[in-house]
């Protein structure tokens, strides 16, 4: 983190702390006229939600996280001053509650990563205080929610929140000298999902808050969207112990031949970088993994002989090694993963010419992920040591990729593989 990075993170922190003071006398007015008995139990079930639901937001991927107490944040600016919806989101801060470290013993947040929590809450502080500007400009009433006249200011209420929320972001990310418009693009997957699946149960909370006794109810509408966030973790862990056992395969596959120790990982961090520089929808990079994992996995019915031969093969032995990705092929194809998963472990050695092997098929009829992968296999056998040779300097094999462009690579891949491998801590 730079001088300028500390110095606006040092703004925000000032901004958000006068926000937080300037919203404390207003919300002590609010519970004299209101009453304790009125207004306390409200704030009270507010900030617990507030705390839970920002303490437990949902991992959709290992990537992107969907934090959920907005429907909180959304509820609350309908139905209260935003004085005290600010307030109590400030408050809720240091109640946040993780499992943290190696021990995953259950603590405060604020104790672990105090810089990181407290900068997104005052970021999100002043969101708030820009969108409620919006929402009353708009004519949303704070205190007097209807339906569907409340519906409009909701919406761009959120919207503003949104942008507010990024542009504070993007500027910390333009002070390291980050790129930008790959946060932009990044940040955007991963904040418009909460505006857009929680927004509308934010609107019916508010409706539920205008009843009698809401503050009660909606706690206890609460409980049924806990139950459906644990099942969605459970399924989420599920994926993930799905991934571990792959890499376990993988690692075991790779036991049998010390030279190519971690190489099935490598060239799934490589592809998996390569495809993100090329923009491939999750779904496809997150297949693109599992291929990339097991790519040689034919290798395990290949002669050991062959296999560790320490000179260069001859013809017959070329033969028998250019049949491991048809043997990978055969292994995998009664597993339940995506054909364009099989179809990259089976053509990975294919040339962009039409001159590999098994099919002698050009990559250009193959999807995408096949020259992916064909050139981070490539590329991390060039950088890696050999029975036969030492491993290439980045350079190197960089020049290697290059000189095959468009020959036994595909031209497009090749660039993308360049723009990762800057960042590739490799001699």
């Amino acid at each position: 983190m730079n001088k300028s990075q500390k110095v606006y993170i040092a703004f925000i922190f000032l901004m958000g702390l006068l926000i937080t003071a300037v919203d404390v006398l207003p919300t002590v007015l609010i519970v004299r006229q209101e009453g304790v008995a009125k207004a306390l139990p409200q704030m009270v079930i507010m900030l617990m939600l507030m705390t839970v639901f920002r303490s437990i937001p949902l991992q959709l991927s290992e990537e992107h996280i969907v934090d959920v107490s907005f429907i909180i944040v959304l509820a609350a600016v309908l139905t209260m001053e935003a004085s005290v919806v600010q307030l109590l989101y400030a408050l809720s801060t240091p109640l946040m509650f993780a499992r943290e470290g190696r021990t995953q013993k259950l603590g405060l947040s604020l104790l672990h990563r105090p810089v990181q929590l407290l900068f997104n809450t005052c970021i999100v502080l002043i969101a708030l205080s820009f969108a409620n500007v919006v929402f009353i400009l708009l004519g949303g009433n704070n205190s007097g929610f209807r339906i569907p006249y409340s519906i409009l200011p909701s919406t761009l209420f959120s919207a503003v929140v949104m942008v507010v929320n990024l542009l504070l972001l993007l500027v910390l990310f333009a002070l390291g000298g980050e790129d930008i418009r790959g946060n932009l693009r990044e940040n955007i997957v991963g904040i418009l999902p909460n505006i857009l699946a929680t927004m509308p149960i934010g609107i019916l909370l508010a409706y539920m808050l205008k009843l009698p006794g809401g503050e009660y109810l909606l706690a206890i509408f609460m409980l049924p969207l806990l139950l459906a966030r644990y099942s969605f973790k459970l399924y989420v862990e599920s994926k993930e112990q799905y991934i571990n056992m792959i890499a376990a395969l993988s690692s075991a596959i790779e036991v049998k031949d010390p030279y190519t120790e971690g190489h099935s990982r490598r060239v799934s961090e490589y592809a998996v970088r390569i495809a993100q520089v090329m923009n491939l929808p999750h779904k496809r990079i997150a297949d693109l993994r599992v291929a990339a994992l097991l790519h040689d996995i034919g290798k395990i019915g290949v002669n050991d002989q062959v296999l560790h031969k320490h000179g260069p093969l001859d013809e017959d032995e070329w033969a028998i090694v250019r049949q491991h990705p048809v043997i990978g092929y055969r292994i995998i194809s009664s597993l339940n993963i995506a054909e364009t998963a099989k179809q990259a472990i089976l053509h990975h050695h294919e040339r962009f010419d039409g001159k590999g092997y098994p099919d002698g098929k050009p990559l250009s009829e193959l999807p995408l992920e096949v020259a992916i992968l064909s050139i981070a296999d490539a590329f991390d056998a060039m950088t890696s040591d050999r029975p036969y040779r030492k491993a290439m300097p980045k350079a190197r094999a960089l020049d290697a990729l290059r000189a095959e462009a468009g020959n036994q690579f595909h031209s497009e891949v090749v660039a993308a593989m360049e723009e990762v491998a800057r960042t590739l801590d490799l001699p």
